[in-house]
C-alpha cells in the first residue's frame, strides 16, 4: 500500500482514487479531532468535511515538508478557529453555538451504570472547564491530552514556537486542575 506522501504525489497528479484513500485513511483522526475541538458529532462531521475540501483545493500547495497529518491537525485547527469566527460573528450572542469541549471516555469493558453516571458527571465538569480556555489553550490541551501529540509537533501544527507550546499548555493544565480541585477534594475525602 502507497504511503502518504506517494498518494499525496498520485493526487497531485489528478489521480482521484489516490486521493480517496488518503481520506479513508485519515478520516477518522480528522473526525476525532474535529469531534474534541467542537464536541459534538454534527460540527464534527461538518469541520472534517470542510476540512477535506480544503486539502483537495489546495493539495498542490503541499510540498512535503511536514507529515501529511500535521498538515491535516493544522488545516483542522484554522478551519475551526475560523468556523467560530464566522459563527460568533452572525450570532452575536453569548450562547456559543459550538458546545466546544468534550472528553471521550473509551471503555471496552461494561460499565455499571454508577460507573456511567460517574463518568457523565466527570465528562459534564470538564467539558464546562475547558469552556475556561482561550482558543490556543483549548488547541495544545486538545492535541496533547486527547490527540497524544509532542510538543513539537503541536508547533508545527499551530505555527508557534515550543516555549509557546509549553506556556499554553502550562496555563490550560493550571486552568483544569482549578475548575476540577472538587474532584480532588471528593478523592481526599473517601480516602
Amino acid at each position: 500500500m502507497p504511503n502518504d506522501f506517494e498518494l499525496i504525489t498520485l493526487a497531485q497528479q489528478g489521480h482521484r482514487v489516490a486521493f480517496r484513500d488518503l481520506v479513508l485513511r485519515h478520516q477518522k483522526t480528522a473526525y476525532y479531532f474535529a469531534y474534541n475541538l467542537t464536541g459534538n458529532h454534527v460540527d464534527a462531521e461538518d469541520l472534517s468535511q470542510e476540512v477535506f475540501m480544503q486539502i483537495y483545493n489546495a493539495l498542490d500547495s503541499f510540498r512535503g515538508d511536514s507529515k501529511f497529518s500535521t498538515w491535516l491537525y493544522r488545516i483542522t485547527f484554522n478551519t475551526w478557529t475560523n468556523m467560530k469566527r464566522r459563527r460568533n460573528s452572525r450570532l452575536q450572542t453569548l450562547f456559543d453555538p459550538l458546545d466546544e469541549s468534550h472528553i471521550q471516555i473509551n471503555s471496552k469493558s461494561q460499565i455499571s451504570p454508577e460507573h456511567e453516571t460517574d463518568n457523565s458527571l466527570l465528562y459534564e465538569h470538564i467539558q464546562k472547564a475547558t469552556k475556561k480556555l482561550s482558543v490556543r489553550e483549548k488547541s495544545v490541551f486538545v492535541l496533547r491530552q486527547f490527540e497524544n501529540q509532542k510538543l513539537e509537533d503541536i508547533a508545527e501544527i499551530l505555527n508557534i514556537k515550543v516555549g509557546t507550546v509549553k506556556s499554553l499548555l502550562f496555563r490550560a493544565l493550571m486552568k483544569m486542575r482549578k475548575e476540577l480541585a472538587f474532584y480532588q477534594l471528593d478523592e481526599e475525602r473517601l480516602s
